[in-house]
């Protein structure tokens, strides 16, 4: 089980510290959720989504590349939202998964799944209400998620949410492991 620690600026936790964060995160955490009720396959699937909100993390700060899908982080030209997501996945899985735009991944009917809200779960979003779907970002911890930018050209780390006013409509997703593996 994934733990968080509370961590001062030198570095020292105390016991008192870690049980009082761990007792309030833990509890609102996915795998929290999923242990406690006690499927296994509930657990390997949040493991492997957090698995792609931490190689999703990784990539903040590299640069944003209109239909690319190798990060500038691991040598590449650059990735577009669906690019990151999609190589986060690969990364996670092992798997080659084939490059679509961000409507291309919601119109398979086996890449991805409703999603928990979690980490490495994505936020996919239509700008005009046309039920095209034009961006994708990946929820990641501690309230933020990851947002290749083309205004700014780079992959930026947000507040969770923050980008809800500027879509018409926004779902949460997950990728459907079963499939993938």
């Amino acid at each position: 089980m994934i733990t968080r620690r509370a961590i001062k600026e030198d570095g020292e936790v105390t016991a008192a510290e870690r049980k009082q964060q761990e007792d309030r995160t833990d509890r609102e955490h996915p795998e929290y959720r999923a242990v406690k009720a006690g499927n296994e396959d509930d657990i390997a699937k949040v493991q492997l989504n957090i698995a792609v909100a931490r190689i999703a993390e990784s990539l903040v700060g590299g640069g944003y590349y209109l239909g690319g899908n190798i990060p500038t982080t691991e040598g590449g030209p650059g990735s577009d939202c669906s690019g990151t997501a999609l190589f986060c996945a690969g990364k996670v899985s092992g798997s080659k998964i084939k490059d679509r735009n961000v409507n291309g991944m919601m119109m398979d009917p086996n890449l991805l799944v409703k999603g928990s809200g979690g980490p490495g779960s994505l936020d996919v979003y239509d700008l005009e209400g046309d039920g095209i779907y034009d961006h994708v970002t990946i929820v990641a911890n501690n309230g933020k998620e990851v947002h290749p930018s083309s205004s700014s050209g780079t992959i930026k780390l947000v507040e969770h949410g923050s980008l809800d006013s500027y879509f018409s409509e926004k779902r949460n997703m997950e990728f459907n492991w079963q499939y993938i593996f």
